[in-house]
């Protein structure tokens, strides 16, 4: 006999509507998410593109505080107030060209305000002190870009206004500052903050007319004398604003200047002219070398000799040379006002003095290291002729410096040699 079996089958409850329900509570925290997403993303885009315009705004400004610097830090100047005031007005024009040149969230041309573009001084240990308290020379620029109700308006949201958030206000800061170092050398690739010049692939050269050149003047080459100075006579200019005679001089406008040709008690029948490349008396040569600076097979020529690097505790012999023809008088005129890098030699004997060892085509000067300089005078001729200077902020694009000796402009050590050379300006705060 069969037995049959009977599946029950489990009731089916039927729940009708509640997927719905459920998607319903959840569309406002899921819409909720999707605006955070979204939003925050946008927020970060537009903080970045912010960010992008700040720090180009404050070195853009940076750069501009370099130019006065030198004629501000120049002995007995009569002039700091001006300079300073001049410096800052140009650091806060071009902050706000550059700052224009970017966007944010959409918004083209970024405008600055003046009243969001600060100055002030950072010593070496990095302590910022704002020129409202600070009354030297300014060597960092802060700026603050802005999307608010005060410049650029405030950034639109996409979702967050089912949150009740429609727009939000965003800003970025940055703070560039300005260095000077001591430069050991020239790289004819291109230099940097420190390590050593070097590399290959030129011949010796006079650095004639005709060289293949990488600057003119400019600011885009190496802009190198051809004129060795005394450093005891520099450092008595820039304690005293005295020349080697014990003279004042001064320009128009009333700021020193220091008479560098003829220079101080040379050597027997030389006139402090000193060769850039390889040795040469070649008037073409020394012509190209003032108006134009060192070619990079010059530099070259200058490392493979192993004139590189210099110091004041480890100074190089470079090869001078008799006379300054009155034919080179004219390049120097041309160069007037254009920043130049003037060598400084510690003389050969103290007493009796003598600049140089030895004498004429022989003649070699111990240099230690490099000044920046521009030429604001040439009269007179022969023997009569003169040659005055006044310091200048230059920033070399073939400089090699001593990392050890870079500071905030401003904060070098008292013991250490006003150079008025520069690195790049560097982001601070």
């Amino acid at each position: 006999m069969k037995k049959s079996f009977q599946v029950l089958a489990r009731p089916v409850i039927r729940r009708r509507g509640a997927i719905a329900v459920l998607v319903a509570v959840l569309m406002i925290p899921m819409l909720a998410f999707v605006a955070f997403c979204v939003d925050i993303g946008w927020m970060t885009t537009t903080k970045s593109e912010l960010q992008n315009a700040t720090d180009s705004a404050a070195a853009a400004g940076a750069r501009q505080l370099v130019d006065n610097y030198g004629a501000y830090s120049a002995a007995s100047s009569s002039q700091r107030q001006t300079l300073v005031a001049s410096a800052k007005s140009a650091a806060s024009t071009y902050s706000r060209q550059f700052g224009g040149y970017n966007n944010a969230g959409g918004v083209a041309a970024l405008q600055v305000l003046p009243s969001d573009i600060q100055f002030g001084f950072t010593d070496a240990s990095g302590n910022y002190e704002s020129s409202a308290t600070y009354a030297g020379y300014p060597n960092t620029v802060q700026v603050l870009v802005r999307r608010d109700a005060s410049a650029n308006g405030r950034l639109p949201l996409f979702f967050a206004g089912v949150m009740g958030k429609r727009d939000t206000a965003l800003t970025a800061t940055a703070s560039a500052t300005i260095f000077t170092g001591s430069i050991t050398g020239f790289d004819p690739h291109g230099g940097g903050d420190g390590g050593s010049a070097g590399g290959g692939g030129c011949n010796a050269g006079g650095g004639a007319a005709g060289d293949d050149y990488s600057g003119d003047g400019s600011g885009e080459g190496c802009g190198l004398l051809p004129v060795a100075f005394d450093i005891n006579v520099w450092n008595q200019f820039f304690t005293t604003g005295k020349s080697a005679d014990g003279v004042v001089y001064t320009d128009a406008a009333g700021s020193p200047q220091i008479q560098v040709y003829p220079s101080p008690q040379n050597a027997p029948g030389n006139f402090g002219l000193l060769c850039l490349g390889s040795d040469t008396n070649a008037t073409p040569s020394y012509s190209n070398w003032i108006l134009n600076g060192p070619s990079d097979c010059d530099l070259q020529n200058l490392i493979d000799r192993g004139r590189f690097p210099v110091s004041e505790p480890a100074p190089k012999a470079w090869k001078g040379t008799p006379g300054l023809h009155n034919a080179l008088r004219s390049d120097f005129e041309a160069i007037i006002g254009q920043p130049r890098l003037l060598p400084l030699f510690k003389p050969a004997s103290a007493s009796p003095y003598q600049a140089a060892s030895g004498a004429g085509n022989n003649a070699t000067y111990n240099i230690v290291g490099f000044v920046g300089v521009t030429v604001t005078s040439v009269t007179g001729n022969g023997n009569n002729l003169n040659i005055t200077v006044q310091p200048c902020s230059v920033i070399d694009p073939t400089a090699v410096f001593d990392p050890s000796s870079i500071y905030p402009a401003g904060a070098e050590p008292t013991n250490r040699l006003k150079t008025f050379t520069h690195v790049s300006a560097k982001f601070s705060r």
